[in-house]
């Protein structure tokens, strides 16, 4: 039985829940875990979702957490995929007044893609030639 709860953004099954911002980031989710996919698969495929469907939260061009819990091992990971400084900082590249505070030198580089890959490389339930396409 899957309950939904409006606008279509949260699912709630007896073996799984999914909660986007998005419900065509919901059900892209889900069209995952339907087809065998597992928790990440779902939530890496839902990400890539809400950076097309809802690219004002941020998205692909930043970077996030993981606390993940695996039952089976009850074992707790976590990952840690946000923002780094560009290659060309140095330690002292802002200190005191003469350091840049503008342009690309001072941005940070994001790290969600890079951390959506390391959680689709760690899953094994998935190739990411399965994951929807459209």
């Amino acid at each position: 039985t899957e309950i939904y709860l409006f606008p279509y953004t949260t699912l709630f099954r007896s073996d799984a829940a999914l909660a986007t911002a998005s419900p065509h980031a919901t059900q892209i989710g889900l069209r995952v875990l339907r087809g065998g996919g597992t928790a990440i698969d779902a939530a890496v495929a839902a990400a890539f979702a809400l950076a097309v469907a809802q690219p004002q939260s941020g998205n692909i061009g930043g970077g996030g957490f993981l606390v993940y819990y695996q039952a089976s091992t009850k074992a707790v990971w976590t990952l840690d995929f946000g923002e780094v400084a560009p290659a060309a900082v140095r330690r002292d590249t802002f200190s005191g007044t003469a350091g840049p505070r503008e342009g690309a030198i001072a941005a940070g580089v994001p790290g969600t893609v890079a951390g959506l890959d390391c959680l689709g490389m760690d899953s094994s339930a998935m190739a990411s030639t399965r994951l929807p396409t459209r």
